[in-house]
């Protein structure tokens, strides 16, 4: 293994200084053994002596998962993202009418004065429309 390592930090530093730079093909590092497909990895026997790697409709998977999940979340994504999003809206509007009452209650004459002015034929409409 320690070989292995060596070799491909040496084959990585000679390429990249041979090469181009901003290559990015020359970035890939492929830790399959030589000889071995796309189709196969390391660790179990078969045939060629790695693992044949099934498709996403031939393994045991829950279909009702994505691809790159093995279980099922502890908690669903959707729902953590709704309590989260409510907690927040929460919040917001909680400190929105909390700036609300304390202005009410520290300047109650500003309210007064400014009702005179309100169009109710105005805030109708709007209401409606």
């Amino acid at each position: 293994m320690g070989d292995e390592l060596a070799a491909a930090s040496y084959n990585f530093a000679h390429d990249m200084l041979a090469g181009d730079p901003y290559d990015i093909e020359s970035l890939r590092f492929d830790p399959r053994p030589a000889g071995t497909s796309a189709r196969t990895r390391v660790g179990a026997a078969d045939a060629g002596g790695g693992v044949t790697m099934t498709s996403h409709a031939e393994s045991h998977h829950d279909p009702h998962l994505a691809h790159h999940f093995e279980t099922p979340p502890a908690v669903p994504s959707a729902r953590l993202g709704m309590w989260v999003f409510l907690v927040t809206e929460i919040l917001f509007f909680g400190g929105l009418f909390c700036a609300y009452a304390v202005y009410r209650a520290n300047h109650p004459e500003i309210f007064i004065f400014g009702h005179h002015f309100l169009d109710k034929g105005l805030g109708a409409f709007n209401t409606w429309s």
